[in-house]
């Protein structure tokens, strides 16, 4: 098992962190090779997950993950964290979005439901300095390879973030008073899992919000739905995506939900990846305006994607 692992790494479209037992049947993914095997750093087998830790090849043709450290932790062969030595860049994937939230938020702590090893973590720490987060993962093995091997135990020590392990979904995962904004990043073997597409799971995630003017819930997930577009076929994921989508527009009532399809970092030949669908709560009023001007100088190029848009059925008319 382990020697497929050291072979095959998921697409970045698909790259997510397990966090909640409530599972989904495994999504098909395309795979690429390393020339050369990865070093194994970490191994752990749980009731959730095979968890590995492994340290790419620098020569990897790949810049953003070439010597980087990942987390690997299912069937689907999909990244779920990543760490690189040295100062914090651009993962040119969806993590860099999600650590866009602060920048559109209140102050307070920032919830993380899908830890992971901490990507978003470290990311946030470095982009928005002083950030209290608070992190959920459902592996405490996961945790402990953060912690050990991707710069979890830093942010700990810095007083930055609180991780803990358990279920992001259940009523515990939460601080006193709620938080000012709540990423979410919960995916299961390479898919959505079914309970993400529930008004129920939403409304819970709204409740662990401060009752703050301005508070923001910004979601991945996943494969972009962009609907029948002419020339441009669907995936059976994206039909996932937007049953999430309806129920956080149950939950959070019309032109309160908005979303944009990030297109994520290409591959060695250039070939661009699939889009993510991101979605984020709120008023849309001045949101473009007041994202585009928090975007960090080497995060500006997120810019490139369509624009923030509010999601909405279409209106029929016989």
């Amino acid at each position: 098992k382990m020697a497929a692992v050291m072979q095959r790494v998921g697409r970045c479209a698909g790259w997510s962190c397990r966090v909640s037992p409530h599972a989904a049947p495994k999504q098909g993914r395309r795979t690429f090779f390393f020339r050369s095997n990865p070093e194994v750093l970490y191994q752990a087998s749980t009731e959730f997950n095979q968890v590995s830790v492994v340290e790419i090849p620098a020569s990897y043709q790949v810049k953003e993950l070439a010597g980087a450290r990942i987390l690997l932790l299912d069937g689907s062969g999909n990244i779920h964290s990543i760490w690189r030595p040295g100062p914090v860049k651009p993962t040119k994937s969806y993590w860099d979005m999600l650590a866009t939230l602060p920048g559109i938020s209140p102050p307070g702590t920032l919830g993380i439901l899908g830890l992971g090893a901490g990507t978003l973590a470290r990311m946030v720490a470095h982009y928005h300095p002083g950030r209290h987060m608070a992190g959920w993962e459902l592996d405490p093995a996961v945790i402990m390879a953060g912690r050990m091997h991707m710069g979890m135990a830093e942010l700990e020590s810095a007083g930055l973030l609180q991780a803990h392990a358990g279920d992001a979904l259940s009523a515990s995962a939460t601080i006193p008073g709620g938080m000012s904004c709540i990423a979410v990043d919960i995916f299961s073997q390479g898919a959505l899992p079914e309970i993400m597409i529930r008004p129920d799971t939403w409304r819970a995630i709204k409740d662990k919000l401060a009752p703050v003017p301005g508070a923001r819930i910004m979601a991945n997930l996943g494969q972009a739905a962009s609907g029948p577009v002419p020339g441009r076929p669907s995936r059976p994921e994206a039909y996932t995506t937007l049953r999430a989508l309806d129920a956080m527009l149950e939950v959070f009532g019309e032109g309160q939900v908005s979303i944009l399809e990030l297109v994520n970092m290409e591959d060695g030949d250039g070939s661009p990846e699939n889009a993510n669908c991101i979605a984020v709560t709120g008023s849309p009023e001045g949101l473009q305006q007041k994202w585009e001007a928090s975007l960090p100088a080497d995060l500006q190029y997120l810019k490139k994607n369509e624009p923030w848009r509010v999601f909405a059925w279409p209106k029929l008319s016989f």
